[in-house]
């Protein structure tokens, strides 16, 4: 059974803004769910947009060597 995080949570675990949160759930930045007028997180979805995101970052640093 997947597990799912409150916006409060993944922005403590992302260390970021609970109002950039919304930011990137209104751009489709990051994935979410609204349910029963409450925005949720599968976590698994949550570490896989952090390891992408992370990803990103290191390629571009590499690619501008």
């Amino acid at each position: 059974m997947k597990k799912y995080l409150t916006i409060k949570e993944v922005s403590e675990i992302l260390r970021i803004s609970i109002p950039t949160i919304y930011t990137f759930v209104r751009n489709g930045t990051i994935p979410s769910y609204k349910v029963g007028g409450k925005r949720l997180f599968a976590q698994d979805e949550i570490e896989q947009w952090m390891k992408n995101h992370q990803e990103g970052k290191s390629k571009k640093k590499e690619g501008s060597k």
